[in-house]
């Protein structure tokens, strides 16, 4: 049985297009708190568990 959009290859195309936007997106948000991340532990000489397990919880809620 076929939907009635499965013969749409507009749609399809629009799909996929807008799967690989956000997918783009995601990992630039991704790769923005990586460097965040890293520049403000460069400019921290020592830090607290506190401050990794904030990054930690970060980068599991980005991932």
């Amino acid at each position: 049985m076929q939907t009635p959009y499965e013969n749409e290859p507009c749609l399809n195309v629009s799909v996929f297009q807008f799967t690989l936007e956000l997918t783009v997106l995601a990992i630039g948000a991704y790769r923005s708190a990586l460097e965040y991340i890293r520049l403000d532990l460069q400019s921290r000489a020592a830090y607290s568990d506190l401050t990794q397990l904030r990054y930690v919880k970060c980068l599991l809620f980005l991932a």
